[in-house]
């Protein structure tokens, strides 16, 4: 069950905000990478040197989950992999 404070019509609707949802975990495992893969919380420089490294993290964020995506999950390795 899903609990939202948008009006829900129709079905359609409903999958429309189901999909909305499913973003968010996108969003939050982006932020992880940029946190945790790209440590970006131990660099601590002046505002302006800070948005370029930002920037740049940012793009590289980007990158590691666009190859998490493509990465079978490794449970199901195993069962693509071999007969």
């Amino acid at each position: 069950m899903l609990l939202t404070t948008e009006v829900v019509a129709d079905p359609q609707m409903a999958a429309t905000i189901l999909r909305w949802y499913s973003y968010r975990w996108r969003v939050e495992e982006y932020h992880k990478i940029l946190k945790s893969g790209c440590q970006v919380e131990r660099y601590r420089l002046a505002a302006d040197s800070m948005k370029t490294l930002l920037g740049f993290l940012s793009v590289i964020a980007v990158e590691m989950k666009a190859v998490d995506l493509s990465t079978p999950h490794p449970a199901n390795r195993r069962r693509n992999c071999c007969p």
